[in-house]
């Protein structure tokens, strides 16, 4: 299949009206653009796709994630595709990305990903079991029971990540907050020496 996007402009010269088109050789599918930014000098376009051919098992939507050349917008790659909305969190570098996916109506997750070459990312693993079985041990409580969330916040460097976990049933969570170093694979609520870490005295 072939996927372009095709900008578009109102009668008053100002407002882009963005659409796709993934064409098979029996098919053409038109979709909404929901949103294209750059990021780590990449583009990334979200695409919803209504029906027919790229629509998920259970008839509903489906959102796809482009990356695309900023120089030449026929190099792109499919990074992802689901059902409800995922949200892409790029290192500094751009040697890395979380993807926090909406995966179900009550959790979300967060997918690791490496970069190889160009428009390429390598699937790593998704840390979200992880993630709650740190808090359980740092709390000594179970995971919730349902409405449960992973979150990446940001990067507070190039390989280390601020995420926050919420859900409730039986242990309810609101914003706890811990960080996930992606060099030792390891958790910590330390924020105090990720702190001592971020400090450099200049000369004068």
């Amino acid at each position: 299949m072939m996927l372009t996007v095709t900008t578009l402009f109102a009668d008053d010269g100002n407002t882009n009206i963005n659409f796709a088109v993934l064409r098979s050789s029996t098919t053409v599918e038109f979709a909404d653009v929901c949103s294209c930014e750059q990021q780590s000098g990449v583009i990334v376009e979200q695409i919803e796709f209504p029906n027919t051919a790229a629509t998920n098992e259970n008839g509903g939507a489906t959102l796809q994630i482009w990356l695309v050349d900023p120089k030449d917008s026929t190099k792109r790659k499919l990074l992802f595709t689901n059902e409800r909305g995922a949200e892409i969190v790029f290192s500094a570098n751009g040697q890395w990305l979380f993807i926090n996916n909406n995966d179900e109506e009550e959790r979300e997750k967060i997918l690791l990903y490496r970069h190889t070459k160009g428009l390429d990312y390598e699937f790593v693993g998704d840390l979200t079991d992880d993630a709650w079985n740190f808090l359980a041990k740092k709390s000594g409580h179970s995971p919730p029971a349902d409405h449960y969330y992973v979150h990446v916040d940001n990067w507070v460097d190039e390989h280390t990540v601020l995420l926050h976990l919420e859900g409730n049933g039986g242990l309810a969570v609101e914003n706890w907050l811990c960080l996930y170093d992606i060099s030792s694979k390891k958790f910590s609520t330390d924020l105090n020496q990720h702190n001592k870490a971020s400090l450099h005295v200049q000369a004068n």
